[in-house]
């Protein structure tokens, strides 16, 4: 979520994961996207910057946050969960790995009685930095579409 407007996604990296959503065949109107935190007290710094909520969220901001999410992924029971970027990916899975070695592979999200496929890939953002990573990220998004095939 943008700390200022409230939408998922945002600007060019908003553009980007449009554009890899459609390459599979989806929409944003086809799928939830919500972020790890909801809003984060803005960095003067990143402000004056121009960055914005461009920051990777605190532990404290994700360890307060994540009850929320948590009861959100439950009241929605998705069969398949995309962890966008490692900060998603390690308040779901738990544990310190980087999003290098969760990519690329299935895993389990699971809460109490509910669990869920789950996906982790690189954020958009990254994308943008580090063009080298999209062939991985189309491979991920290839994966994906085929889970949702299986229906």
């Amino acid at each position: 979520m943008s700390d200022r407007g409230g939408e998922a996604l945002p600007g060019s990296p908003g553009e980007l994961f449009d554009r890899i959503l459609a390459s599979i065949g989806l929409s944003r109107g086809e799928v939830f996207i919500t972020g790890a935190v909801r809003c984060r007290p803005l960095e003067a710094s990143a402000v004056a910057a121009g960055a914005g909520d461009d920051r990777s969220p605190s532990p404290e901001e994700l360890s307060a946050c994540r009850p929320h999410l948590e009861a959100e992924i439950r009241a929605l029971s998705p069969r398949c969960i995309v962890a966008l970027g490692e900060a998603a990916a390690r308040t779901l899975l738990g544990g310190a790995e980087p999003i290098g070695r969760l990519r690329g592979s299935w895993r389990e999200y699971r809460d109490g009685a509910f669990s869920a496929r789950l996906l982790a890939t690189y954020h958009p953002a990254e994308l943008l930095l580090r063009t080298e990573l999209k062939k991985e990220a189309w491979q991920d998004m290839k994966a994906l579409r085929a889970e949702l095939n299986r229906a």
